[in-house]
């Protein structure tokens, strides 16, 4: 369960976008862009998948940018990098916890509307995690992270949009030949830099 904190500031995220979104059905998309890139920020909340009373909370930071050169048919083809540290509200169970990611690949995004866009996304990258001593010393290690995912991005006024994610990872191997498989939510507000009044919205 969601810290009341926490809990608190999904909420108003939430409700924020929701507005926004609400308001930009009869806001112009004409805005000219200046790169051709993507930049957002977000709370997260994961399942840790270690030890008891294991959800926390940290931050997540992405950028992502159009694959040049694609046919008509994978328009929605876009590539993104993302950093994400689980690194608050550690519960008093795991006194020494920390879990980071620095991950990166392919998203599609269907672009049915103007305002909904569904997205789901496979990427790759590495984990670092922090936990309680096993032994004399064991204590940290990093790990190949797979994490498929699916979110829903709205957009809201003029180049910003709010964005709700899901991602499931799979640390490789963490534990013997178990992976580890943390997951959860992030909600968040991008800012795009490309023009919003092309044919790919």
């Amino acid at each position: 369960m969601l810290p009341k904190s926490v809990a608190l500031v999904f909420a108003a995220t939430f409700m924020a976008g929701s507005v926004s979104c609400a308001h930009a059905q009869v806001v112009s998309a004409a805005h000219q862009g200046q790169l051709p890139v993507g930049v957002g920020f977000g709370l997260s909340n994961y399942d840790l998948d270690y030890g008891p009373n294991r959800r926390m909370d940290g931050a997540t930071a992405w950028v992502n940018t159009d694959v040049p050169f694609t046919p008509r048919l994978l328009k929605g083809l876009e590539l993104e990098v993302e950093g994400r540290d689980i690194n608050m509200n550690r519960p008093a169970s795991l006194k020494r916890m920390r879990q980071d990611t620095f991950l990166g690949g392919p998203t599609y995004t269907w672009r049915y509307s103007r305002t909904f866009h569904p997205y789901a996304k496979y990427f790759l990258g590495i984990g670092s995690i922090d936990f309680p001593r096993i032994g004399q010393w064991y204590q940290h290690d990093t790990r190949t992270v797979e994490a498929p995912g699916v979110g829903l991005q709205c957009r809201s006024f003029g180049n910003f949009s709010f964005r709700a994610d899901y991602e499931y990872q799979f640390w490789i191997k963490m534990f013997g030949r178990n992976d580890l498989n943390p997951n959860g939510f992030t909600f968040g507000t991008m800012y795009d830099f490309r023009t919003r009044n092309r044919s790919r919205y």
